[in-house]
C-alpha cells in the first residue's frame, strides 16, 4: 500500500473489547497545632478492584502522627493501565494536599517538601523507617 490506514472503532467495538481504568477515591486530613505547626496527617484510600495507596511511603517517616488506611472493593470487571493509573492518581491528590497544607502553614511548598525529606532521612519516625 505504501500509505497510511486510518482505522476507527466503533462504540459498540470499542466498549465490548476495551478494559476499564479502576476507580479510585483518597481523603486526606491534617492537623496543625496553635504555631501551624504540623501535628498529624491521616490518609484514606481505595478503589475498585484496588487501592492506589502505599501506606509506608512519603509523607511516611516524616510526620509523628502519620496514619494511611486503605481499602479495596473486589469486582470482576476487567481493568488495564492506562499510563500508570494508580501512581498518577495518587501522586496528583497527595501533591496537591501538600500544596494546600504548605499554604495554610504559611510555607513556600517546596521548602515545606524538603523539610519532610530531611525529617524522613535524618530522623525518621514509625514502626518501618524508610
Amino acid at each position: 500500500m505504501n500509505a497510511p490506514v486510518k482505522l476507527i472503532y466503533s462504540r459498540e467495538d470499542d466498549m465490548t473489547y476495551g478494559i476499564y481504568r479502576p476507580s479510585y477515591h483518597a481523603t486526606y486530613r491534617a492537623a496543625l497545632d496553635a504555631d501551624k505547626n504540623l501535628i498529624g496527617f491521616h490518609v484514606i484510600a481505595g478503589g475498585i478492584p484496588e487501592s492506589p495507596l502505599h501506606a509506608n511511603r512519603f509523607p511516611a517517616g516524616a510526620i509523628d502522627n502519620y496514619l494511611a488506611e486503605e481499602w479495596a472493593v473486589p469486582s470482576n470487571i476487567t481493568i488495564g493501565a492506562f499510563r500508570a493509573p494508580r501512581s498518577n492518581f495518587i501522586a496528583g491528590v497527595e501533591q496537591s494536599f501538600l500544596d494546600e497544607l504548605a499554604e495554610a502553614m504559611g510555607k513556600d511548598p517546596i521548602a515545606f517538601r524538603l523539610e519532610l525529606l530531611k525529617r524522613a532521612k535524618t530522623n525518621p519516625v514509625g514502626k518501618k523507617r524508610l
